[in-house]
C-alpha cells in the first residue's frame, strides 16, 4: 500500500518528536482510506499538505479510480483545485 501512495517509507519524512510531514500524513490517511478497497471514496480536502509532486499523484490517484468505476466525491474549498480535478466525461 505504500508503494500504491506514492512514496516509499523514509525516517527523514519524520518531524522532530516522530511526527510525520503533512504531506506524508495526508497520503497515509488516503492510504488507511483504500485499504478496504470501497466503490465509494469521500475526500475531504485532498491537496491539503501536499506539495506539487504530491497534487499530481492525488489527480493521478483519482483519475485511476474513477477508471476502474469507483465513485469519488471530492471536498475543497480551493475552487482553481476543483477547476482542474478530472472528471468522467
Amino acid at each position: 500500500m505504500l508503494k500504491r501512495i506514492g512514496s516509499p517509507w523514509r525516517p527523514r519524512l519524520l518531524l522532530p518528536g516522530g511526527r510525520l510531514f503533512a504531506g506524508m500524513s495526508q497520503r497515509l490517511g488516503i492510504a488507511a482510506a483504500l485499504l478496504g478497497d470501497p466503490e465509494v471514496l469521500l475526500l475531504d480536502e485532498p491537496v491539503n499538505g501536499l506539495d506539487p509532486e504530491g497534487v499530481l499523484w492525488i489527480r493521478n490517484l483519482m483519475r485511476h479510480l474513477a477508471a476502474q468505476g469507483r465513485t469519488i466525491l471530492v471536498s475543497s474549498h480551493l475552487m482553481n483545485e476543483m477547476a482542474v480535478t478530472p472528471t468522467p466525461g
